[in-house]
């Protein structure tokens, strides 16, 4: 396995230490009066304080931790429309055991203990997006809806099934909440410092309850809306490759890169959000509710950018002499190409989603010992994707020159001005990718809880059941490519007709290039050079029109292409579970716990197309497509059971033991019904009279009949509760998981028409290996009231976690194709966290640094093939800020990314780079109103 070599402390690194150090010794120094229990102090008065803001909100979310009858970790809003973090998946990365990927500069992905097969909720209830159709993602999400997040990570049997790697429970706020009306208004401003621009945000909320002749009512109403804006610049070098060709260093084998290049995306988010809750207390025994909430997520990520790229593995780049230099392992320092393929593009990318969720259901204490509830919910969700990219080329003489020696790369093109001259710039291609993807889903529970009165061991006996049907269908064009312009082809077509001088009017210099890295790269990478223009490209319609009619003679399409590759699903689910909770007080040592069992069954129906393209036994010469329907069916049930212990070693110091099996059903993706088949020829293009020569039978596709991921898992836990808000806790960890999906190679057989039946290989995702991840858990949440003022105002959260894997690698490879074992992908072994606070009954402030070491980005990328790309550590800073002015109003200053960290990705080996990527750093002012 390959393990990435260290890069040096990451920056803040000192400062880091330093915190931590102190903490230790504070936290230590707040365990003496926690431990001291005397008579005097027994008997004197107690006062009461009134607990708000930052440690409100800890304390509250400490309250849930140890109170929880299995292993869960919260995060808490007390304050209206204010969580710790603006992002919620930025506010989970606080969590031991969370690590998160960016989308953007901003959290948008989030995993647990290394797997990233997580299930999300809404208020307990199953939530998702047709982005992914099993879960929901975090940047689809406005955090201001929000009162909570729940992170469970080894679940009871009364939970829903589904996530392995842990269960996201996002929380809004009910009416009956509150002890009265609420009112609630906020409005905020954010500078993104690379994007030099701002963006801005309001939110309002409505809440009250009143009592009446038919019962007590309550109704809420919260809305947000936000403006996000984000500036990504990247320096990318392409793969490299061994070449034995380089002068000065002929016949040694020497690792170059194919290339490399430079990309800004300029776009927004807008976010807007509603939730709706009605409540209805008929008497004390009786609660009726509904619910609705709608978040709707634009995200515009439009593109400009330049490469220099040799095809292949770069062997058609002709070496420039004595440009060359490598370091002590043979990787590429410096080095230049002549007349390498120059290509540079703009793209203009649009994705619109909407997740509407609706239920409604009721509790009802039929007796003193039997409480019933039932649950009934309807999510639709929508999301559509338009993508148009035009390509343009460069046909002037030119070198190009590489330079890695620096913080970070270099790429200088002589003659200077060359790609800014009008004279040699081409139309060169165009792209187009449209996509429509629907869901819904129906789901309705029933719970029957019976309490035991009777002072023995079992306390509560619960039962309940579960149905659900889902509908996904995904049509998609895929990204077709079409040339404008290039050689004249073999049967005497002109394609090189799209030149610059005939279209002015559609390129322009690229504007983002003046201030790309902040401007500090834009000289040193590439210069000025020509783009098609983004304000043609952001009119999707007229970009196809225009770019399509540039040259009647490509075929280029004038609209977008059809979406003919389409996912249709359905899956039901049904589950009964039976769950009895129990305890002893007075046993030697006290415990309490549960131990249950969940059966859930699944029915999965896939439909689809079998494509079969081959050439016919008499004419060899011609392409014959043929398309038969497919329908896929798969059931299966599984049974999951659970324990989860907990023993009191003192009043406020437990021990936990949790033990359970649990599933995750694979994506709507890897169980698509398509399937494609290929008898593959070589054709001479040069000379259409040439017979084809065959080479070999190929195919590709989904697998509808892929089993679920499952897990048995275990914990056990020592949580100590010295204070109301602070505590210290360590976990360690067990999963051993079955059912890996994995991109898989195999032989299948299919009868070709005229033909018989021949073998093709295929490449399809299949159920791997079993894998283990085990690892541990510790951390410390504390605030220092030993201390003399105004040190007592002092606080400390920190959490460290180690995840160690044993699973299935990914398919990956060095650059010469030899294999290569990688861990998982996403999963970083070290991160943790570091919290300083400081509060007064005005003043708030927050400073967290979050940290983990590197991961395994991908094994397929973008130009990469199964090269595996890992992101280096990465730590980042995050600051607040805030004020109360009184009771009623407040204001909070926030920064994200406070040391302005950059993003570093590497291709197996850190001396091979990949991206070097530039986001913004965030400054945040709001103004917030509670009435």
């Amino acid at each position: 396995m390959i393990k990435p070599k260290q890069r040096g402390y990451p920056r803040g690194v000192a400062l880091i230490g330093t915190c931590v150090s102190t903490a230790a010794l504070m936290a230590l120094g707040a365990l003496t009066p926690a431990l001291a229990q005397t008579s005097d102090a027994q008997q004197q008065t107690i006062e009461e304080v009134v607990v708000t803001g930052l440690r409100a909100s800890l304390q509250s979310a400490q309250a849930i931790k140890r109170d929880s009858s299995v292993i869960v970790d919260s995060i808490v809003a007390t304050d209206i429309g204010k969580l710790p973090d603006v992002n919620v998946a930025e506010a989970l990365q606080r969590i031991s055991g969370v690590q998160i990927a960016r989308n953007r500069g901003e959290g948008s992905e989030v995993s647990i203990r290394g797997l990233t097969q997580v299930r999300t909720e809404l208020n307990g209830r199953d939530i998702f997006s047709t982005t992914d159709g099993r879960a929901l993602s975090f940047e689809d999400v406005p955090s201001e809806l929000l009162a909570g997040v729940d992170v469970y990570k080894n679940p009871a049997a009364n939970q829903i099934e589904g996530g392995i790697g842990g269960v996201v429970n996002l929380r809004t706020r009910m009416p009956f909440d509150a002890d009265g009306r609420l009112i609630s208004a906020a409005v905020s401003g954010t500078h993104y410092d690379v994007r030099d621009d701002e963006g801005y945000g309001a939110s309002a909320l409505y809440s009250d309850r009143w009592e009446t002749d038919a019962g007590e009512f309550g109704f809420l109403a919260n809305l947000s809306y936000s403006e996000a804006l984000f500036r990504e610049d990247a320096i990318i070098v392409e793969p490299f490759f061994t070449r034995t060709d380089i002068p000065g260093f002929i016949d040694q084998e020497v690792e170059v890169a194919s290339g490399g290049g430079i990309s800004s995306w300029n776009g927004d988010r807008d976010r807007t959000g509603a939730a709706l809750a009605f409540q209805w207390a008929p008497n004390d025994d009786l609660e009726l509710y509904a619910t609705y909430l709608t978040s709707q997520y634009e995200f515009y990520d439009p593109q400009t950018g330049i490469f220099a790229y040799g095809a292949g593995e770069g062997g058609s780049l002709t070496p420039v002499e004595d440009s060359f230099s490598f370091d002590s392992d043979g990787n590429l320092l410096t080095g230049g190409f002549a007349n390498p393929p120059f290509q540079s593009f703009t793209r203009d990318a649009i994705r619109d989603s909407e997740t509407t969720d609706y239920a409604t259901g009721f509790v009802w204490q039929v007796r003193d010992d039997i409480q019933w509830s039932g649950d009934l919910q309807y999510v639709d969700s929508e999301t559509t994707y338009r993508d148009v990219t035009g390509f343009g080329g460069f046909t002037a003489e030119r070198e190009f020159y590489l330079d890695l020696t620096g913080s970070e790369p270099e790429f200088r093109v002589e003659p200077t001005g060359v790609l800014e001259s009008r004279s040699g710039y081409v139309y060169e291609a165009m792209m187009n990718r449209t996509a429509d993807n629907t869901g819904d889903e129906t789901a309705v529970r029933s719970d029957l809880e019976w309490d035991f009165d009777e002072g023995g061991l079992m306390r509560s006996f619960t039962t309940g059941v579960r149905y659900t049907t889902k509908d996904i269908e995904t049509r998609d064009s895929g990204f077709v490519w079409s040339a404008i312009s290039g050689p004249p082809a073999w049967d005497g077509s002109d394609l090189s007709v799209a030149e610059y001088e005939e279209f002015p009017e559609y390129s322009v210099l690229d504007p983002h290039q003046d201030s790309f890295w902040r401007g500090d790269g834009a000289q040193r990478n590439f210069g000025p050079h020509f783009v098609i223009s983004p304000d043609l490209m952001s009119n999707h319609a007229q970009a196809l029109e225009v770019l399509g009619n540039l040259n009647p003679d490509s075929g280029a399409p004038t609209e977008f292409s059809e979406k003919n590759q389409i996912n249709i699903q359905g899956e039901e689910t049904s589950a009964i579970y039976a769950m009895v909770d129990f305890g002893m007080d007075d046993a030697p040592l006290p415990f309490d716990g549960n131990l249950g069992v969940r059966v859930v069954s699944t029915d999965v129906e896939a439909s689809g197309v079998r494509t079969l393209t081959y050439r016919t036994a008499d004419d060899t010469g011609t392409d014959v497509q043929e398309q038969s329907p497919i329908v896929v069916d798969q059931s299966y049930t599984e049974t999951l059971p659970s324990l989860n212990l907990r023993f009191f070693l003192r009043d406020n110091l437990y021990w936990r033991i949790a033990a359970s099996k649990g599933l995750s059903r694979p994506s709507f993706a890897n169980l698509s019904a398509n399937f494609t088949l290929s008898e593959n020829y070589v054709d001479d293009d040069s000379n259409p009279e040439t017979p084809p020569v065959y080479e070999d039978s190929t195919g590709s596709g989904g697998n509808p009949g892929l089993k679920p991921l499952t897990v048995d898992q275990w914990d056990t836990a020592l949580e100590w509760y010295y204070s109301p808000s602070s505590m210290m806790y360590a976990t360690l960890f067990h999963k051993d998981v079955q059912n890996f999906v994995q991109n898989g190679v195999y032989d299948a057989q299919f009868e070709v028409p005229g033909k018989g039946v021949q073998t093709f290989e295929i490449s399809a995702p299949v159920n791997g290996e079993k894998g283990t991840i085990k690892g541990y858990e510790i951390g410390l949440q504390s605030f220092f009231e030993f201390l003399p003022a105004p040190f007592d105002n002092l606080g400390v959260q920190a959490n460290y976690t180690y995840v160690d894997s044993e699973a299935p690698s990914p398919t990956a490879v060095d650059s010469e194709g030899n294999p290569l074992l990688v861990p998982l992908e996403g999963l970083s072994e070290d991160s943790y966290n570091l919290v300083m606070m400081y509060e007064t009954d005005n003043w708030s402030a927050r400073l967290a640094y979050n940290w983990r070491d590197s991961w395994v980005i991908t094994t397929s990328g973008n130009g990469t093939g199964n090269l595996p790309i890992y992101n280096d550590d990465y730590g980042q800073m995050d600051a607040s800020l805030s004020y109360d002015f009184n009771d009623t109003y407040s204001m909070s200053f926030d920064v994200v990314n406070l040391l302005d960290e950059n993003n570093f990705t590497y291709q197996a080996f850190p001396n091979r780079p990949r991206d070097y990527v530039l986001n913004d750093r965030r400054i945040g002012l709001r103004f917030r109103a509670n009435f």
